[in-house]
């Protein structure tokens, strides 16, 4: 089972990174990433690892809960959820984490992108058969 977590759990910290770091070059003045004490690359691995781990915890939680997680549809709508959540709250910690958002509704597009691009790499994936069902 580890096996093919791994190889997931390294594509959507990438995913995730690739995000942060291209929305913070195409739109500096809504998505920072940096501040005094932590630079812009070192900030975006940081915050793309603990969006990738918050990510992973989804289904284990979910499954505990006995929520209903057969239905993509709800499935999708937990994950944007819990993106959202998780780069909002990331952002509130600026200080420690070096990334800013200048409004709320910039942590619900980028959980938004994020949960469809980490959807896409799951499913592909899952194609391959490396990723769990």
């Amino acid at each position: 089972m580890f096996k093919k977590q791994l190889p997931l759990f390294v594509l959507i910290w990438v995913i995730n990174f690739v995000i942060l770091y291209l929305a913070s070059l195409f739109a500096p003045s809504m998505i920072v990433l940096e501040n005094e004490f932590v630079q812009p690359l070192t900030s975006a691995i940081l915050n793309s690892l603990i969006l990738t781990l918050v990510v992973s915890l989804v289904d284990p939680l979910v499954k505990a809960l006995k929520l209903p997680s057969n239905d993509p549809k709800i499935s999708g709508v937990i994950y944007a959820i819990v993106n959202i959540a998780a780069i909002w709250i990331l952002a509130r910690f600026a200080l420690y984490t070096g990334l800013g958002i200048s409004a709320f509704w910039v942590a619900i597009i980028l959980g938004v992108i994020a949960s469809v691009l980490q959807y896409l790499g799951w499913f592909i994936l899952n194609k391959k058969g490396l990723a769990p069902a």
